[in-house]
């Protein structure tokens, strides 16, 4: 997909990618566009994130929803990849105060326990939340609330931590930032024993320390 080109994902509004060279500081697994910032406030004083996301704006370097995934997976692997990269984007795109960005994740969370606690996708007000309905609607093993909640935990971590004292607090983020993916995705197909589960969770981990070794560099 090149910049400059009009795309529309399901549940959002068409955004209209601007023609940028991917941000410099942004990590080469998941070089993004620069955005302006996609959390406003209302005059309710209430926090809402505007129709038009970054989400569907950002280039990636690797397939999202591969055609080798079988076809009925493919939706809930888009779900999934909306609903992490709009809340990665929340933590640190654009020019929110941390304390916006905080509360817009909280709000997140708020959805997504509403959603698994059964829900109408109406009553959401998140997009890339209410995205997930037909995911929990499938009642599949090893599919619930927490694995996104853990997430949303990492990125709230991310706006006030930048660094990490010890290896254990650091591998305790990589759990709540890399490995529900891992996670999630052994649910969809079906796989749930302790040794996939531990691998799963050592491979992710790994992936997320290189993220950082990356942007180290």
């Amino acid at each position: 997909m090149t910049a400059g080109v009009l795309v529309r994902m399901e549940g959002l509004e068409p955004t209209r990618l601007a023609a940028l060279e991917p941000k410099s500081s942004a990590s080469t697994n998941s070089a993004t566009f620069a955005q302006p910032s996609i959390i406003t406030v209302v005059p309710s004083h209430t926090t809402k994130f505007f129709p038009s996301m970054a989400v569907d704006a950002h280039y990636e370097n690797f397939p999202v929803a591969s055609l080798l995934l079988p076809r009925s997976l493919r939706p809930h692997v888009t779900a999934i990849y909306r609903f992490a990269r709009h809340a990665d984007d929340v933590a640190d795109e654009g020019d929110a105060t941390p304390a916006a960005r905080r509360t817009a994740l909280q709000a997140l969370a708020t959805d997504v326990e509403a959603l698994f606690a059964g829900a109408a996708p109406e009553h959401v007000v998140a997009p890339t939340v209410r995205g997930l309905a037909a995911l929990r609607d499938a009642a599949i093993p090893g599919i619930d609330a927490q694995p996104f909640l853990d997430l949303l935990s990492a990125f709230m971590q991310d706006t006030d931590t930048l660094h990490y004292a010890t290896h254990a607090a650091l591998l305790d983020y990589c759990r709540r930032s890399a490995n529900p993916v891992g996670r999630l995705l052994l649910a969809l197909v079906g796989v749930g024993d302790a040794a996939s589960l531990a691998a799963s969770d050592q491979i992710c981990s790994a992936l997320q320390l290189i993220n950082f070794w990356q942007d180290a560099a």
